[in-house]
């Protein structure tokens, strides 16, 4: 359930900021990823993004293929 809650996640940062926009996110959030895993920063946990390689894999490709409207986000 995490896991689809951070990909639905992607998807309503991704519908905000267009296509244009998905490459600086998807790298935005490489970089906190990995600048948070050698540097722990109290009340940021990103260990579900890093202990699972599939998930990591998963939402860097929904990322790379995200396409505005494609995702029906209800309640966000």
């Amino acid at each position: 359930m995490k896991a689809d809650q951070e990909v639905a996640c992607d998807a309503g940062v991704l519908d905000v900021l267009g296509a244009r926009e998905s490459s600086s996110y998807g790298m935005t959030l490489l970089m906190l990823s990995r600048l948070f895993s050698q540097k722990p920063v109290p009340g940021v946990t990103l260990t579900h993004f890093w202990e699972h390689k599939n998930e990591r894999k998963r939402r860097v490709m929904m990322i790379t293929r995200f396409k505005r409207g494609s995702y029906k986000l209800i309640g966000c």
